[in-house]
């Protein structure tokens, strides 16, 4: 058959339009002009054939910018369970603004004569939709192009960022699917109730029993470390980090504040307990020169994976977890960001902070969905603490950083009374003193303990212990 724009169509016998090539596109990036047609017409023969693939199809995907702007406009409707017909759609392209660059009401009508069924708008989306992958490759390509042609960034630089560009391409997944039918998420079910546990959690291991005992271990989803500045966070999730991709897997550790040697030098001190400030001096000891060795010998065979870097996004956070599955041949066990209030998503304006916090919270936590990873992410806790005369972490002190208590699965707050009043929060030992901290459930939608349950720490040396083991 052929629509009134010209464009060719046969039938098969299952009744799936098949396209065939019109005209020759070869120097157009990859589109499918007759799929995208198929997908409005569907939507305009039945409105709410829309449900059906507006989980996966967004009308940035769109090729041609009238679809896009028609798709958007159907989009709108079904949110707000309003119609959809030929006069819903024109009111709203003419409220959006796009009315006469999405061809008006004539050119609605051709989209509906043109399409004979709304049946199959899955499988045209799905065309649509992969057709957009393939232009987000070639853009990437040509961005790697550039990177290379260009003398101003060392090799590794190029290398790095070109490996996250291509593997970030795909950040659209074709596998997404709108509705799970019982018999498949029951499978699903029974596939993860017959997994096999060990040590009596359900996800992953920390290295700290009172932790796992107030998670279960880290599973997939949005986990939220909130604690002061100086408390020791980058320490416990960088030990939590070392202890996860020694036992169970490789681990990315995204660092906005700290380089890799930086971060190096503080998990040398973790695994040893020789300060920070001792081991950049290098006034050491001949055994703790050893004891340094071992652990950066330790490090070394670890799967820790790190990235240290400023600007980036949870895209870029998302690629590199790709590129060190790639890598590894399995996906990751944690991925762990520091911190999440220096994340720049792609939604905030640079000017907003509350909104890009929210717009980075939301972006991690689809990463941990997407790839089925935990996320463990360090926050800083607002000031308005410092009014109070109980200074430990609320999930109020979050508030100002957006949604980050609405998005998050979980939330652990860490406080140390002696960074708030020193000379208390500590217990003397025969052979030092260690400083008692507070580990508290402020927010939970996981497995483990109720909100409110608190368990204590200790700070020995340059890292964290279980206090019933270290005291």
């Amino acid at each position: 058959m052929t629509t009134q724009n010209g464009h060719d169509r046969s039938l098969s016998h299952d009744n799936v339009v098949q396209f065939e090539d019109a005209e020759d596109q070869s120097a157009l990036p990859p589109h499918s002009t007759q799929a995208e047609e198929a997908v409005l017409g569907s939507v305009l023969k039945r409105g709410l054939a829309i449900a059906d693939v507006l989980p996966f199809l967004k009308p940035h995907h769109f090729y041609e910018r009238r679809h896009e702007h028609i798709f958007a406009a159907m989009a709108a409707l079904f949110e707000r369970a309003a119609a959809i017909d030929y006069h819903t759609i024109a009111e709203e392209l003419i409220h959006q603004g796009t009315y006469e660059s999405a061809g008006g009401l004539l050119y609605l009508s051709e989209l509906s004569l043109g399409t004979p069924s709304a049946a199959h708008i899955e499988h045209y989306a799905r065309i649509v939709l992969e057709q957009a992958v393939r232009r987000r490759y070639i853009s990437a390509a040509q961005q790697v192009a550039e990177l290379a042609w260009s003398q101003r960034q060392d090799l590794d630089t190029v290398k790095q960022r070109a490996e996250a560009l291509v593997l970030g391409a795909s950040s659209d997944t074709l596998s997404r699917r709108a509705v799970l039918p019982p018999s498949e998420w029951t499978d699903h079910l029974i596939d993860y109730l017959g997994q096999t546990r060990t040590g009596g959690l359900a996800g992953v291991s920390t290295g700290l029993r009172d932790l796992d005992t107030m998670t279960l271990g880290l599973s997939q989803g949005l986990y939220l470390l909130a604690a002061s500045t100086g408390t020791g966070k980058t320490a416990m999730a960088g030990q939590i980090a070392l202890h996860v991709a020694e036992r169970h897997g490789p681990v990315i550790f995204v660092s906005m504040e700290l380089t890799d040697v930086d971060l190096g030098v503080r998990l040398v001190s973790v695994i040893t307990n020789i300060t920070k400030e001792e081991l950049v001096i290098g006034n050491l000891t001949t055994e703790q020169g050893n004891e340094v060795l071992a652990a950066i010998e330790r490090l070394s065979r670890s799967r820790l994976h790190i990235v240290f870097g400023s600007g980036y996004t949870t895209s870029d956070v998302r690629a590199y977890a790709l590129q060190v599955q790639a890598t590894e041949g399995v996906k990751p066990a944690l991925i762990v960001v520091d911190y999440v209030q220096l994340l720049r998503d792609e939604e905030g304006d640079g000017r907003m902070r509350e909104r890009n916090v929210s717009a980075a919270a939301r972006g991690l936590k689809d990463v941990s969905g997407e790839l089925s990873v935990p996320v463990l992410a360090l926050v800083q806790l607002n000031r308005n603490r410092a009014t109070r005369a109980d200074k430990r972490p609320q999930l109020a002190d979050l508030r100002e950083s957006g949604d980050l208590e609405n998005t998050a699965d979980s939330v652990l707050g860490l406080y140390r009374e002696e960074m708030d009043h020193p000379g208390t929060g500590t217990v003397d030992t025969d052979k030092d003193v260690k400083k008692l901290a507070e580990l508290s459930v402020l927010k939970k939608r996981q497995l483990g303990e109720e909100v409110g349950t608190m368990r204590r720490l200790v700070w020995v040396g340059e890292s964290y212990k279980d206090l019933a083991v270290h005291v």
